[in-house]
């Protein structure tokens, strides 16, 4: 499975579990049936263009934020995979508020380099 598919799989599901939607739910506004649905949500096959819009729209989302998780006009509301509670709220808000403003290929780069702190945190352990 390519990381690329699991993140968009991660997002739509999410999105969908945010919204209170399920997978049948999704498949009368979208078209797609229920068991594609699922593999795509899983990462287990690609999208296409065409589905990706379809389920874009049912989401309300972007294909943009389905594709890369960054969307100037939508603000997602989820935690993170992973997510842990910290001890600053107001700093990791107001470093969100910052990273928002960012334009798209600032963000590309701070992507790049929290996988790469990722995978140094990894290899110490």
């Amino acid at each position: 499975m390519s990381e690329q598919r699991r993140l968009i799989g991660n997002r739509i599901k999410s999105r969908r579990k945010q919204l209170g939607i399920s997978l049948g739910e999704l498949e009368k506004r979208t078209g797609i049936t229920n068991s594609a649905l699922s593999k795509i949500e899983r990462g287990l096959v690609a999208v296409s263009a065409e589905n990706l819009y379809a389920i874009s729209q049912a989401l309300d989302v972007s294909i943009e934020w389905l594709l890369t998780g960054v969307d100037r006009g939508f603000v997602i509301q989820e935690k993170p995979f992973g997510y842990r509670p910290v001890a600053n709220p107001e700093l990791v808000e107001a470093i969100v508020d910052d990273i928002q403003k960012l334009p798209v290929e600032d963000l590309q780069l701070l992507k790049t380099l929290v996988r790469k702190l990722l995978k140094a945190n990894e290899a110490e352990t």
